[in-house]
């Protein structure tokens, strides 16, 4: 393969200069040059890891869950918490809780709220 490659008159000079240096021709300076990077480039192509898909990764877990089992577990999970309901009301009375309750939590925080 020929390469035509367009260089400076100064650069030109100096590659010679460094051709002469190393006992090459120019033409050899630059064959070596081009196999070092084509055998540095080969290094770094087969040293990288194929890439996997998550499906593949995921794989070794077996089947997803099934939306019924999945509805099944978040039952399960959360069947031992208090409803929305529970929370709101006072535990003898059956009253909604005021506001002064529903924030005692946040007591002593320096809380500004702006209205």
């Amino acid at each position: 393969m020929i390469i035509t490659l367009p260089l400076a008159p100064q650069d030109e000079a100096k590659l010679i200069a460094i051709a002469q240096a190393k006992g090459l021709s120019a033409d050899a300076l630059i064959g070596e040059v081009l196999a070092k990077i084509l055998d540095d480039s080969s290094e770094v192509n087969h040293a990288k890891e194929p890439t996997r898909s998550a499906r593949g990764i995921l794989a070794k877990y077996g089947q997803a869950p099934s939306a019924e089992e999945i509805d099944q577990n978040r039952a399960e999970m959360f069947s031992a918490l208090p409803s929305n309901t529970d929370l709101a009301l006072t535990n003898d009375a059956n009253e909604p809780k005021n506001m002064v309750e529903l924030f005692a939590p946040l007591r002593g925080l320096n809380i500004d709220f702006q209205v």
